[in-house]
């Protein structure tokens, strides 16, 4: 387990936060730091695969390729 040092408001929210939720503190942190981490890894891997542009398809090709086309 880590220890980190944290304003006391934000550790006032956070406490209500845990509170309306119905977890401990540590659980709501948790939960918190692991949706956040998993956020920033989800946003690393987006913008590596925007940076390779690859082949493109209109949408009316695609359309085209799906028998949708008008």
């Amino acid at each position: 387990m880590a220890a980190i040092e944290i304003p006391d408001e934000l550790a006032s929210q956070i406490e209500h936060a845990a509170q309306r939720s119905g977890q401990s503190r540590v659980a709501f942190l948790s939960k918190a730091v692991s949706s956040y981490t998993e956020d920033l890894e989800d946003l690393e891997l987006a913008t590596e695969r925007l940076k390779d542009i690859g082949e493109r398809t209109s949408l009316e090709d695609l359309r085209k390729e799906l028998g949708l086309a008008d």
